[in-house]
């Protein structure tokens, strides 16, 4: 069982966005939970082996190292795909080929030209700045449980979930 409290603010938004979809509250907040879940866990592991690396605990292999302890002929490796081997083919024999004298012609011959504008506002981007991830905050049980007001009431919708028979595998 999992009681929490969020700001104002994000009640009334999660609160709107169940009713207009006649669901729960309760089932958005478990299937955020869900899906998110699996992505801090592999956060946790990435930090950990950061640390590792950067420690001297554990340490890293170039491409070449991998290749070479799996035995990939360095060719193998370079090796197209499918699609671009055939699309590479299709071009010697000059099938599927455009001719232009710039890129803004061969946009316009694509009819790509409202797809221009967005690339190169793309291409115009300042790339973003290398940056350290910002230390999470460590919280133990016993001070995350100081925060609980074991007073308070379950909300209407809790109790309603409580007191309804079990569906399927739920683990009561």
């Amino acid at each position: 069982m999992l009681s929490l409290r969020l700001p104002a603010e994000a009640e009334n938004r999660l609160a709107a966005v169940a009713k207009a979809n006649g669901c729960t509250k309760t089932h958005y907040v478990r299937e955020l939970i869900l899906e998110h879940l699996e992505d801090l866990e592999d956060l946790h592991l990435a930090q950990r082996e950061l640390e590792a690396v950067r420690s001297g605990r554990s340490r890293t292999y170039s491409q070449e190292e991998v290749e070479r302890a799996l035995g990939i002929h360095e060719d193998a490796a370079h090796v197209p795909n499918k699609l671009t081997a055939e699309t590479l083919a299709k071009s010697e024999r000059g099938e599927d080929v455009h001719h232009a004298k710039d890129a803004e012609d061969l946009f316009k011959r694509l009819d790509l030209d409202s797809r221009k504008a967005r690339l190169q506002a793309l291409l115009d981007m300042e790339p973003c700045p290398d940056f350290e991830p910002r230390p999470r905050p460590r919280y133990t049980l016993d001070a995350l449980l100081a925060q609980c007001d074991e007073t308070a009431d379950f909300p209407e919708e809790d109790r309603q979930w409580l007191n309804c028979a079990p569906v399927g595998k739920e683990l009561l």
